[in-house]
């Protein structure tokens, strides 16, 4: 049984083949933990803007919203966030579009070849 526990945290608990890259500073943990807890955040306080930009450049529009009528930034500090926003959600959208568009086409092909059948079995 120890040699099995012995070989159950040999392989779960240390990575093999970790990178230096691999490993987070605190910093990095830090902001990942609060952009997955976006809606919890209210208040940043004496937060350094350096911090406050990552955070905020996670955000989507309904969080950015947010955050600006909680904090009340300065004129024209979330300016680049919202402009990310934006280019994001036109990228979805032409992509969406293409998607559309593809299937539209597919199910022409579909369609055609159904008749070109239905042509050469007459």
């Amino acid at each position: 049984f120890s040699s099995f526990c012995r070989f159950v945290v040999n392989q779960t608990m240390i990575p093999r083949n970790v990178e230096a890259e691999e490993v987070k500073s605190l910093e990095e943990l830090c902001i990942i933990t609060i952009v997955k807890n976006l809606n919890l955040l209210g208040e940043l306080g004496t937060i350094p803007d350096e911090y406050v930009d990552k955070i905020l450049s996670q955000c989507g529009a309904p969080e950015l919203k947010r955050l600006e009528n909680i904090n009340h930034f300065r004129q024209g500090r979330t300016e680049p966030f919202w402009k990310n926003i934006c280019i994001r959600n036109e990228i979805h959208r032409r992509i969406k579009q293409v998607i559309i568009l593809f299937f539209s086409l597919f199910k022409y092909t579909d369609l055609e070849r159904d008749l070109q059948v239905q042509k050469i079995t007459r």
